[in-house]
């Protein structure tokens, strides 16, 4: 019984690893290339979001991030494919 209830916690563990980031857009990387992006490389300018890689990221264009950083999804280029930003900015 004991082996049973610690396989059930630890299938019900790693499966919320592999969803965690469920709520990215399906549009923008579907879970690929979608990941957190360092606060301190984001600057908020009068027009968007400066990023580290030099693009601003317009503000009207900015998807709300469901938790509390940033998350950049880029194509294989580098090129940002969807930016998201928590409630407020930085």
């Amino acid at each position: 019984m004991i082996r049973f209830a610690l396989f059930c916690l630890f299938a019900l563990l790693s499966n919320c690893k592999a969803t965690a980031h469920e709520w990215y857009d399906p549009w923008c990387c579907n879970n690929r290339d979608c990941k957190p992006y360092p606060a301190e490389s984001v600057t908020e300018t009068p027009v968007g979001y400066r990023l580290a890689t030099g693009e601003v990221v317009p503000y009207r264009t900015a998807r709300v991030s469901m938790d509390t950083q940033f998350h950049r999804c880029a194509l294989s280029n580098n090129v940002t494919r969807c930016f998201y930003s928590p409630r407020g900015g930085s």
